[in-house]
């Protein structure tokens, strides 16, 4: 219904529609990137109880968080290489050039004020030891904080141009730990790695049964119990799974499976889509 909600107003708003069809012309990492932002944050703010109007427009704010990086040049963009301190210079620009072309898109109103202060400070850590500086402290806007989790959780489990093999999302998750307090909100943090399980969807798994498979639904009461798509049998041959939930116990009142650890879907050449859409 949020979802429709916001579809309804981007066609509603064609200045809207024609930025983002420029950042799908321009990157498609960036594009795609924004859709699954928006997707992250909507789902992260439902569960912090915002109303259907605000889940709305968070989700069409997060749509335009990167938008000022069409300023980028693509070479700089695309760089397969590390950045240099110039090019970094250069991208750290980007929140800037977004309040630009947010304000160039559509007139003056709520929303269009709500995307502009969200492109500028999606970066700037809650702590303020990101970028862009400003000259006098004060606590972000709560859905720059919302936008600036699912951000860096997306980038980082993400396949780009200059970082290929994407984090598995459990080691993800354990970097974003160790900035919560500090780049992030800590509070909406907990609430983040509750919506996304402490095995996220997608996350494959070795299990104690010497079995592997892809984790496809998240546990709330058990977080370390999600429920898992077998792919690969204990003989190590892929097979046509069937979904197990590690909750299940047997006789003895034993956990009839458990995670052993996570594993690195690249190096199995597994397809997540194949399993997942």
């Amino acid at each position: 219904r949020v979802m429709e909600s916001m579809v309804d107003q981007i066609l509603e708003e064609e200045q809207l529609l024609l930025g983002m069809t420029a950042i799908k012309d321009y990157d498609e990492y960036t594009y795609h990137h924004s859709v699954n932002v928006s997707i992250l944050s909507i789902a992260l703010g439902q569960r912090l109880g915002l109303s259907r109007k605000m889940l709305t427009e968070l989700g069409m704010v997060a749509l335009f968080h990167d938008t000022g990086k069409t300023e980028v040049p693509t070479e700089v963009l695309n760089k397969p290489t590390n950045f240099t301190d110039d090019e970094w210079k250069v991208i750290k620009k980007h929140p800037m050039w977004g309040v630009r072309a947010i304000l160039k898109l559509k007139k003056l109103d709520e929303l269009t004020m709500k995307s502009a202060i969200v492109a500028f400070e999606h970066h700037m850590n809650v702590d303020h030891t990101g970028y862009p500086k400003i000259r006098q402290l004060m606590e972000l806007d709560l859905f720059s904080r919302i936008v600036s989790l699912a951000d860096q959780y997306d980038a980082m489990t993400s396949s780009r141009v200059y970082s290929r093999t994407p984090l598995a999302p459990d080691k993800a998750l354990s970097i974003m730990l160790d900035r919560a307090g500090t780049q992030l909100d800590p509070l909406l943090f907990k609430f983040f790695i509750n919506m996304v399980g402490v095995y996220p969807i997608g996350t494959l798994v070795i299990l104690d049964s010497k079995e592997l498979g892809l984790v496809t639904e998240s546990n709330q009461i058990f977080p370390t119990r999600p429920r898992v798509l077998l792919i690969i049998d204990s003989q190590g041959k892929r097979i046509e799974g069937h979904t197990v939930d590690l909750a299940e116990k047997d006789d003895q009142d034993r956990y009839i499976r458990s995670i052993k650890k996570t594993m690195d879907p690249n190096k199995y050449q597994i397809n997540l889509a194949e399993y997942l859409l």
